[in-house]
């Protein structure tokens, strides 16, 4: 038992000193979806595993649209690589993951009642992004990506801040 605990102990130190070293960060961003997503905000985190590679976790919540007495909202939750092309000044990176996205159409009725219908899919993320450089711990970034399960375009903007040298 005290093998395993030790080897655990290992296991943690050594991930969170690759995470330290390659970077971490952890943020909020606001997003546009096309088709009937709207407007969107969330969270994500960031965390390096190689030079040029990181690992980024994405949750969504977009408040979609209302039109007609139906309202459509829908979330999603990301996994995404990004690939750094550059890591000076405005660092480009490309997007590639997976994601699992939800929607629901909620429709009134006469009388007051409303009905709501809800679909799940696990699809792909395809883009690219950018970091802008600000000299400190704070790092505005922006991104366009296309979404398989909604087929929409994402567009989001945000802060990350950095929690792990990078």
């Amino acid at each position: 038992m005290k093998k395993q605990l030790l080897f655990i102990a290992l296991m943690v130190i050594t991930i969170s000193q690759m995470y330290a070293q390659a970077g971490t960060t952890i943020g909020a961003h606001l997003s546009y979806g096309t088709k009937d997503l709207n407007l969107g905000f969330g969270a994500r985190g960031e965390f390096g595993v190689a030079d040029k590679i990181s690992i980024s976790p994405k949750f969504t919540y977009h408040t979609g649209r209302s039109e007609g007495g139906a309202s459509v909202t829908g979330w999603n939750l990301d996994g995404d690589v990004h690939y750094y092309f550059t890591n000076e000044g405005i660092s480009f990176y490309g997007i590639a993951g997976l994601t699992y996205a939800s929607s629901t159409v909620k429709v009134g009725q006469f009388g007051g009642g409303s009905q709501s219908f809800s679909d799940s899919k696990i699809g792909i993320n395809l883009g690219a992004g950018a970091n802008f450089s600000s000299g400190g711990n704070l790092i505005p970034f922006a991104e366009i990506k296309y979404n398989s399960p909604f087929e929409a375009i994402l567009i989001s903007a945000g802060v990350k801040f950095g929690v792990g040298g990078k």
